[in-house]
């Protein structure tokens, strides 16, 4: 049995030329969050709302304070191992996997991530199972298995429109169009783009809009194009 004494890392996210990955707004780091994770640990009724809500703390830390990431981490595991909470293990074992690929243990963090979503499944949460095999799909393509991925981001795309999950879906959407891309399959991943564009400007998402229209941007300057290229990096920026 994993006892979580390890702990992927988030794609790199630079402009234009590069490949943007798109984490799904349930699963997203933002440092922002820890006051309103602190709070919930506070408020606190039971011991899986604790070991949830300092996963949470941890997870957001990765990266910013990656020490106290792993302490927070240890202790939501050792209080979900000992109370067994099905959805606080998955919650826990996910944001561990993050970890885990930060600090190079991608052999842990793909443990983590299959064990994760069999606790997941086992508590019958849909949208914590979409967003671990978000993460499988992530740890695939750092391993250069695009198949691999290709197949679990269509499978959390049917999982979040299934769930009426628009965010989500158009970012499923838009990591679907980035692995075409290196495929070399310009004209399929424009449209996927394009799909998750307009998802994105409904919902008011802009900072999305603007990842998705430079990735537009980009397939019509690999296929020798600049100035409509050009146009998208604009919009983009104009955006940004």
């Amino acid at each position: 049995m994993l006892n979580g004494r390890l702990f992927p890392m988030r794609l790199t996210t630079s402009v234009v030329v590069s490949m943007l990955f798109m984490v799904s707004p349930f699963h997203a780091q933002d440092q922002s969050q820890v006051a309103m994770r602190r709070q919930e640990l506070a408020q606190a009724k039971d011991d899986t709302a604790r070991a949830i809500a300092m996963s949470e703390i941890g997870f957001n830390l990765i990266y910013a304070l990656p020490d106290s990431a792993r302490s927070y981490l240890q202790q939501a595991m050792d209080l979900a191992e000992r109370i067994r909470s099905p959805k606080a293990l998955a919650t826990t074992q996910a944001n561990m996997a993050w970890y885990a690929t930060k600090t190079g243990d991608d052999v842990g963090s793909v443990a983590l991530c299959r064990s994760a979503l069999g606790f997941a499944q086992q508590a019958k949460d849909k949208r914590l199972i979409a967003t671990i095999v978000s993460i499988q799909a992530a740890l695939a393509e750092q391993h250069g298995d695009v198949a691999t991925a290709l197949s679990l981001h269509r499978t959390v795309l049917q999982q979040w429109e299934s769930l009426g999950e628009d965010a989500p879906a158009a970012s499923a959407l838009y990591n679907i169009g980035r692995l075409y891309v290196e495929m070399g399959e310009y004209a399929r991943a424009r449209d996927l783009f394009t799909q998750a564009l307009e998802v994105q400007t409904r919902i008011g998402n802009t900072n999305s809009q603007g990842n998705c229209l430079l990735m537009i941007g980009n397939t019509w300057k690999r296929e020798g194009d600049p100035a409509k290229a050009m146009e998208l990096y604009d919009r983009a920026f104009a955006i940004f």
